[in-house]
């Protein structure tokens, strides 16, 4: 008899699962098809299958500079990097940054490696010639 309601009440909830397709974590009102209300701990990897117009790719800087093309990127996007193969060419520090004027919402955007110093704080780092990995995430509004 404990098997048997055991297995209805699987089913129940299998069946509740399957009809919303959204799951909750810590919340009863889930507003995506993965909702976690709290912190999310990842041991591994996390995999993003991505298609046509991805948010992910890779470029490969030359002189400083690489010219990304993706209909992703938008001028409230925020783009994340991690180096594949670094190639620095420098050991001054340096920074990555998408600024503002160089991206064309729905086209391209264009990845820099700056100088961190000296002043002005904007020069190409002309000796960096990496290959990067990006990953856009668009907040929500």
């Amino acid at each position: 008899m404990r098997i048997a309601i055991l297995y209805t009440l699987l089913f129940c909830v299998s069946f509740n699962i399957y009809a919303q397709k959204m799951v909750g974590i810590n919340t009863t009102n889930p507003q995506k098809t993965l909702d976690i209300n709290g912190d999310l701990l990842i041991r591994d990897k996390l995999y993003v299958k991505n298609g046509l117009n991805s948010s992910l790719g890779e470029a490969t800087l030359v002189a400083g500079l690489a010219n990304v093309f993706t209909k992703k990127i938008t001028k409230k996007s925020v783009v994340f990097f991690s180096y594949k193969k670094p190639n620095f060419g420098t050991l001054e520090p340096f920074v990555l940054i998408v600024r503002e004027e160089d991206i064309v919402d729905g086209v391209s955007f264009i990845i820099r490696s700056e100088l961190a110093y000296p002043e002005p704080f904007n020069l190409v780092n002309e000796n960096d010639n990496s290959i990067l990995k990006w990953w856009i995430v668009e907040p929500e509004n």
